[in-house]
């Protein structure tokens, strides 16, 4: 089932679930000046798209941003439609809108392992078949969205400092985010901004390409130079959330480079995410995670913890709080999804697999 379609229940049941608000600009705490506040930003009115799919001229790449190869077309349309939003012009404000629908309605998750992360491969699981991915996938197939958006976007190489490693990784590729540039705000002259919807958690919405701390409700940010290597970025993350950080190269790169990366981890350092069933998806106030059969949920007053112990608990969630409907399986497939996560959450230690230098 395209992605889109038939989506209103969940949505309307994610919706409940968040009580959160818009997709607002953060605030901006400069270093010398804390305590600026963001401007209200008016919703104008948004016109559809009204043809199903989305051509735009060729654009001529600007110097030094790698060319991206390109899928025949995007079904922008249906893509928008994924993200409960529509077309409007490129804006700052338009971009926060964009990301934050992005992280509320495509998760992070590894209820399969993916066969790969082209551009097609991502927006056949995120577009057709209303899923979600891992970063590659994620940040791969919004940067497509941006680009037939009119956006000056470009990816990065990134790395994921974990909650338990005392020390940061590194742009080691192991991760990616996004930057869009020419896009001037009151918090944020410059015009460059930081995405990243492919995590599940960290912020909501872009962060300035600004050294500062930033507040997105109850979560605060900081974005400074980088002490893994000279001239690289770091985004420190909240203290409640479960990885530290993300540092994060400034030069471009072809998303083409991950997919040895992605073959690699797939193997080792993340099987346990494909173990387990991982899911993820971030909201104004926080974010939801499902690990094997315990779903948890961490927001303004901290993190709550629940077991699900049937299949119909186990796909309710799946599909009312994270959107993942799983239509494109048949009904026995979407049971065998359950019965995995159910057998390998239940039989094995799961802190022994996730912490095997602590035991």
């Amino acid at each position: 089932m395209p992605a889109g379609r038939g989506g209103e229940r969940a949505g309307a049941a994610r919706a409940r679930h968040d009580a959160a608000g818009g997709a607002r600009l953060p605030r901006h705490r400069p270093p010398a000046a804390r305590g600026a506040a963001g401007p209200a930003h008016a919703r104008a009115t948004r016109a559809r798209a009204g043809t199903p799919r989305l051509h735009r001229p060729s654009r001529q790449p600007r110097a030094g941003v790698p060319t991206v190869a390109r899928v025949s077309a995007i079904d922008t349309s249906a893509y928008l439609d994924r993200l409960g939003v529509s077309a409007a012009q490129p804006s700052a404000a338009e971009l926060a809108r964009l990301h934050a629908a992005h992280v509320e309605r495509v998760p992070f998750e590894t209820l399969d392992r993916p066969r790969g992360i082209t551009p097609d491969e991502s927006l056949t699981r995120i577009v057709t078949q209303g899923r979600g991915g891992i970063c590659f996938h994620l940040n791969g197939a919004f940067m497509l969205l941006l680009q037939e958006l009119g956006y000056q976007v470009s990816m990065h190489a990134a790395g994921v400092q974990s909650g338990y490693n005392p020390n940061p990784v590194g742009a080691n590729g192991t991760h990616n985010v996004l930057t869009v540039s020419g896009l001037h705000h009151a918090l944020n002259p410059g015009g460059r901004w930081i995405l990243d919807v492919g995590s599940g958690e960290g912020f909501h919405r872009p962060l300035p390409l600004l050294p500062g701390t930033y507040q997105q409700g109850p979560f605060t940010y900081r974005v400074r130079p980088s002490d893994a290597r000279a001239g690289d970025w770091r985004i420190d993350y909240d203290a409640r959330e479960s990885c530290s950080g993300v540092d994060f190269s400034p030069e471009p790169v072809d998303p083409a480079q991950f997919g040895t990366v992605f073959d690699r981890l797939a193997d080792h350092e993340m099987s346990i995410f494909f173990i387990y069933g991982w899911v993820k998806r971030h909201h104004a106030t926080g974010f939801d995670e499902l690990i094997g059969c315990q779903l948890s949920r961490v927001g303004l007053d901290g993190r709550t913890t629940r077991a699900l112990t049937t299949a119909e608990e186990y796909l309710g969630a799946l599909s009312e709080i994270f959107g993942l409907r799983l239509a494109h399986l048949p009904a026995d497939a979407r049971h065998d999804v359950w019965r995995r996560f159910h057998h390998n959450w239940t039989t094995r230690d799961f802190r022994k697999d996730m912490f095997p230098s602590r035991t």
